[in-house]
Order: structure tokens, then sequence, then C-alpha cells
């Protein structure tokens, strides 16, 4: 799926979000209930630094199944350069609660 090369405003803002949220990760991916498979959506350009960077991404990835594993279930898809287990991302999605995983809350609890 190869996206447009537009103009757009907003690279290089800081996204407000927390990558955890669901909102962020609603804005990334969607996830096929049937066959359990989470699918890169074309992202924003607030995701990104520049335009080039924005293109890239999308030509590449969206419409494509997020995962570096064949072992759907543990496959770990790359975030601003850290790694997120697909299940836990899936989970986010399907409850809309905006915790990742439990290793976020016990590394702020450790703070």
């Amino acid at each position: 799926m190869k996206t447009e090369p537009i103009e757009l405003s907003g690279f290089g803002t800081k996204l407000k979000t927390p990558v955890y949220s669901y909102q962020f990760l609603d804005e990334c991916f969607y996830y096929k209930s049937d066959s359990g498979a989470l699918i890169w959506k074309v992202r924003p350009t607030s995701h990104f630094k520049d335009l080039q960077e924005y293109n890239n991404f999308n030509d590449i990835n969206s419409g494509k199944m997020a995962g570096c594993n064949k072992m759907l279930w543990w496959s770990k898809v790359q975030i601003r350069k850290t790694k997120y287990p697909v299940r836990r991302i899936i989970w986010v999605l399907v409850t809309g609660k905006d915790r990742l995983d439990r290793l976020a809350r016990a590394k702020n609890k450790s703070i």
C-alpha cells in the first residue's frame, strides 16, 4: 500500500500522549479479532520527525502485519526505539485501557 507524498505540518512536534496510551496505539494499529493479527495503519505525521520518515515508514509498513516473530503471540513491535510485545498492544486495543504492561508500572514504582 503506497501513500502519496504530501506536505503536512506537525513534523518534529513532541507527542503529548505516551506510547502505551490507547489513543496512540489506535492511531498505529488495527486488530483483526478473527485472525488475531495486528495490522499497521497509515500513521499520522505527528509520529515522525519529517516527511521523508513519514513516507518511508508508511510505504513499507501500512497494511502489513506488525511484529518480528513468526509466533504471533510472542512477536514484538518497535515503536520509538522500544520493543513492545504484540499481545500487550492487542490487550490495550481490545480493553481500551491505557496500561501497556506490568513492567511499566513496576518501573514507575521503583523510581
